[in-house]
């Protein structure tokens, strides 16, 4: 063991998969154990302790969630579990709104920094200068966004309604959400971090939209040895002020948007600012 950086297991009932995933990781160093089924997962989790363990969530026989909720006394020693929903999220065209236009990696929405390109004194909540500059394009996303809260509401019920509420002290919010701000990156890897900044009760919600084949992309929370292989249809709600990452994308011609969408605390203390160029 003294010579690989980590021992992982890879949980996922696609042969191919796991076999691509576990020569990768075995490529880069890594000591790596496979399981076909949560079931099989349960079973080595109970003898040998995992520096971190990649889970597909939608798999025959029990899921992903199924074994997280059931193992997360021995898996999460140290903290309240991070991982609070995971399912099937319906994006249809909405995808191919955001992939056709190749949105850039940005923030839109409202954000709580001042924009240098307004000068001193500039309003801290203001709309975001992508915004501004393409509003017709942010008009068209709006439903995907609305839906990523439907599921938001649907899955975490008590920490929706303490953000939901917290939003709409303010009118820096996206219209009928929990959110005031959507961070999006195409074909990014992101280094360990924590999101400070945004609310403290609250969640980041994560999907993906996705064209061509790639690996790699998992959104990883090592305190905890678990990592995510979101795709196109998933999501993921997670709290964002535990440390996470994203590992590097590997791929020829595809192109992947993760899109996050959370609340900013400051937004409640700017209340009702006149919003310029907003609405």
């Amino acid at each position: 063991m003294n010579n690989f950086l980590a021992h992982i297991l890879v949980v996922d009932d696609d042969d191919g998969i796991r076999k691509l995933v576990k020569q990768f990781l075995n490529e880069n160093n890594y000591l790596v154990t496979t399981a076909h089924s949560a079931e099989e997962a349960q079973n080595k989790i109970k003898f040998v302790e995992f520096d971190l363990i990649v889970l597909d969530i939608m798999m025959s026989g029990k899921s992903g969630l199924e074994f997280l909720i059931e193992n997360k006394k021995s898996m999460y020693k140290r903290s309240k579990y991070v991982i609070r929903g995971y399912e099937s999220l319906k994006t249809g065209k909405m995808v191919e709104q955001i992939i056709g236009n190749q949105v850039s990696s940005n923030i839109i929405g409202y954000y709580d920094k001042p924009d240098r390109n307004l000068g001193k004194g500039a309003p801290q909540c203001r709309l975001t200068q992508f915004n501004k500059n393409h509003m017709e394009k942010f008009q068209k996303v709006i439903p995907f966004i609305q839906a990523i809260n439907t599921q938001f509401k649907k899955l975490i019920p008590e920490q929706y309604r303490k953000q939901y509420r917290r939003a709409h002290q303010t009118d820096f919010k996206i219209d009928k959400t929990a959110f005031s701000t959507v961070t999006i990156n195409h074909n990014w890897r992101t280094a360990l971090h924590q999101d400070s900044g945004d609310f403290k009760e609250g969640f980041g919600n994560l999907v993906v939209c996705e064209k061509g084949k790639y690996k790699g992309g998992y959104t990883g929370f090592p305190q905890f040895g678990v990592a995510f292989d979101v795709r196109q249809g998933d999501f993921l709600a997670m709290d964002v002020h535990q440390w996470h990452a994203n590992t590097a994308l590997k791929g020829k011609n595809y192109s992947r948007m993760s899109v996050v969408c959370y609340l900013r605390e400051k937004m409640i203390r700017c209340q009702n600012l006149k919003l310029e160029g907003g609405n």
